[in-house]
């Protein structure tokens, strides 16, 4: 998970262990070969070369993506490509009343090309059109354990200098995760140490993908630690965790 906060990863390679699960991080996919129903496969280091050879039922590819831009006709349009994705403008402008959303443009993610498509919509219609947060938005992982996280990761904050509270609240401290039997993982967020507002938020196990929302809502609006603190969550639930890694943060943890 290189875009995730390292401990996000850590966690993760734990929980495949824990389950029989071989990860072969930095290895490269060098050959793949059907032989009497099955995939053999060859893998090898990046760092020493050395191959491992694999055999399976299925392989599944899942890297790697192109923008669909083929038969579109944007050479006739003036239409500018920048490795391979649709150049556009703040507005998402492309060209004479042409605009980009999503994929084509490099931007991954369904939601943010849901919220793109309403902004040039907006645009178009000459209405207020609230732009779109790109520093704030959700990025959900559906493995199992469930990952999600918005904002900066703990590295670039520090990189930036940017002072930060950290607090971590993990799933095995949450009577809802105990009840659930699935108290793998943790929520980890910065704060601001000065302003209170949030700048990144880190998770790593049940639900959430789902939980994500409250965080991203604090990232967009006025919320702070503060205010996240003073408001009641409801128990047992999984959202306790969000709170109760907060507290951690500013120093105050009752739960843990």
């Amino acid at each position: 998970m290189p875009n995730e906060d390292p401990e996000i990863s850590k966690e993760l390679l734990r929980a495949f262990d824990k389950r029989g699960i071989k990860s072969l991080v930095d290895h490269k996919l060098t050959s793949a070969k059907t032989v009497g129903g099955r995939v053999v496969m060859t893998a090898e280091a990046k760092a020493t070369g050395a191959k491992v050879e694999l055999e399976a039922d299925i392989l599944l590819v899942a890297v790697g993506v192109q923008a669909n831009v083929e038969h579109l006709g944007i050479d006739a349009h003036g239409v500018t490509l920048e490795r391979g994705y649709i150049k556009v403008d703040a507005d998402n402008r492309c060209g004479d009343n042409l605009y980009a959303i999503g994929d084509v443009t490099g931007r991954g993610l369904a939601h943010v090309a849901s919220a793109e498509g309403v902004f040039v919509a907006e645009v178009i219609a000459g209405v207020h059109a609230e732009r779109v947060r790109y520093d704030a938005i959700p990025a959900c992982t559906y493995c199992s354990p469930e990952i999600a996280s918005v904002g900066l990761t703990e590295e670039k904050a520090r990189a930036q200098a940017i002072p930060i509270k950290v607090g971590k609240f993990p799933f095995s401290a949450l009577a809802k995760a105990r009840a659930a039997g699935d108290t793998t993982g943790f929520v980890k967020v910065l704060w601001h140490a000065e302003t209170g507002a949030l700048v990144g938020a880190h998770l790593i196990g049940p639900a959430v993908t789902d939980l994500i929302a409250e965080l991203t809502l604090a990232k967009t609006t006025e919320v702070n630690a503060e205010s996240l603190i003073a408001t009641i969550h409801a128990h047992p639930t999984f959202a306790e965790t969000i709170k109760g890694a907060t507290e951690a943060a500013l120093g105050h943890a009752i739960d843990l």
